[in-house]
């Protein structure tokens, strides 16, 4: 079993490959356990400014799905990162095991 530390990249492009090569590594048979940090969010309510649906957010939860991965639920409070802005832009960045 591979232990595979990721980082999703902030370009949506290297996004869905990155998604896609590691579908395909576990659709193949490789036995991997993923950590790290999955810098989209799965859902609009995630985010504090809210938004709509997005492709990355159905290409990250198809991935999730796919993968067999689990998305543990946030205890202590409803985001984990912050703009720090006088008007923060607050988002639970997904951690995946």
């Amino acid at each position: 079993m591979g232990l595979i530390g990721v980082c999703v990249p902030n370009d949506d492009n290297l996004r869905f490959a990155l998604f896609d090569e590691l579908k395909f590594c576990v659709s193949v048979g490789y036995s991997m356990v993923f950590g790290g940090r999955f810098n989209p969010v799965r859902f609009p309510y995630e985010r504090s400014s809210g938004g709509r649906l997005s492709s990355l957010m159905l290409k990250l939860s198809d991935f999730i799905n796919a993968c067999g991965l689990i998305d543990p639920p946030l205890k202590g409070g409803l985001y984990t990162w912050s703009s720090h802005e006088v008007v923060p832009v607050l988002t639970r960045i997904d951690s995946l095991s």
